[in-house]
C-alpha cells in the first residue's frame, strides 16, 4: 500500500516537472515583491512514548519577500502544523524562517527552497495547562508555480520541517497547495 502511494506521488511529480508551457500560455515572470499562502496536511514523524507512530495533522504556510533575480527569491515565511491528540490535548508546531527560493529554469515554475530560523512547539491541555517552547528550525522544500494568469499561480509544495525544541529533534513532512502572487 505504501509503495503504491509512493509510486503515485512520484508519477504526479514527474508529470508536473516535465510539463512545458503551452503555446500562448503565460511564461513565469519573477520580479518585484511576491506573496504566497497555502494549506494542506502532513505527518509528524517524531513519536512520543504514548504514540510512537507518525501522527497526521493540518498545516499551512505564509511567505512574503522580494526578487533578487529571476532565479532567486528571498523572503520570510512561517509554516505550521497542528493536531488534536485527543479531545482535550492539542499539539502545534511552527517554523519561522528566512528563506531562499531557487528556480533553476526561467521558463518553468519548479523551485527548491531552504529556510533557516526559529521554531516553536505548543501543547495545550484543555482546562489545565499550556506548554510553549522555542528552539531552532530548518525548512527544506520544493514546489511548482502553475501559471493561472499574468499575476497569479497555483503552487503545490512538499516541505520538510526540522525542529530542535524541548531538547528533541522533530521531523514533519507537509503537502500544501497555495496561491502565489508574483
Amino acid at each position: 500500500m505504501a509503495l503504491t502511494r509512493a509510486a503515485s506521488v512520484a508519477a504526479v511529480a514527474a508529470l508536473i516537472l516535465s510539463a512545458t508551457p503551452l503555446e500562448g500560455q503565460q511564461q513565469h515572470r519573477r520580479s518585484g515583491l511576491w506573496f504566497s499562502g497555502g494549506v494542506g496536511g502532513g505527518w509528524n514523524f517524531t513519536g512520543t512514548p504514548q504514540n510512537p507512530d507518525p501522527r497526521a495533522g493540518w498545516g499551512g504556510y505564509v511567505r512574503i519577500g522580494g526578487t533578487l533575480s529571476p532565479y532567486l527569491l528571498l523572503g520570510g515565511e512561517t509554516e505550521w502544523w497542528l493536531r488534536d491528540e485527543t479531545e482535550s490535548v492539542r499539539e502545534s508546531r511552527v517554523n519561522l524562517t528566512f528563506s531562499g527560493l531557487y528556480y533553476p529554469w526561467l521558463d518553468h515554475g519548479f523551485y527548491v527552497r531552504l529556510g533557516v530560523g526559529g521554531a516553536g512547539a505548543e501543547f495545550i491541555v484543555s482546562g489545565s495547562s499550556n506548554t510553549w517552547e522555542t528552539g531552532w528550525g530548518v525548512t527544506l522544500g520544493t514546489g511548482y508555480d502553475i501559471t493561472l494568469g499574468k499575476a497569479v499561480s497555483l503552487t503545490p509544495n512538499v516541505d520538510f520541517l526540522f525542529q530542535r525544541v524541548f531538547d528533541t529533534n522533530t521531523t514533519i513532512v507537509m503537502f500544501t497547495l497555495g496561491i502565489t502572487f508574483p
